[in-house]
Order: structure tokens, then sequence, then C-alpha cells
């Protein structure tokens, strides 16, 4: 997945942003639902989701061996 990033000016202006993201109708509510978003495209429209899943961030991450998936040995 590759998107481009865009920083925005100053703290007004990120505030404003995410009061739009939160008033987003779209949602993401399952695995199956992100799964379907993440294939490849071309040129898919900016989309807005105000609400996924509570653990979805970690799914994403920890799905490939070798990801992390689990504490450095000195830590554990």
């Amino acid at each position: 997945m590759k998107f481009t990033a865009a920083a925005l000016e100053n703290q007004q202006a990120f505030s404003q942003w995410v009061d739009k993201v939160k008033r987003s109708p779209k949602q993401i509510e399952n695995w199956q639902q992100y799964r379907a978003l993440a294939e490849p495209s071309v040129a898919d429209p900016v989309s807005l989701y105000s609400s996924v899943p509570p653990a979805l961030f970690n799914d994403v991450v920890t799905q490939y061996p070798g990801s992390m998936n689990r504490l450095p040995e000195h830590e554990g």
C-alpha cells in the first residue's frame, strides 16, 4: 500500500482535519473489510474512516512472520 502523506501547516489545521475525519460516515468494521481495502488499486480517491476496530493496528503489524509480534528476548 502506497500513499502520499501531507503535513499540515499548524495545530489548528490539524485539528480541523481530525474533526473532518471524526464526522466521516465510513467505518472499518472488521478484518475482512480492512483486507478488501488493502488490495492493490490505482488512483482511488482519498477515503476517511471515523472508526476502526480497537486492535486493527496491532493486527496489521503482526500479520507476517518476523514482525513485531513478540518481545525481544531481553524484555520477555
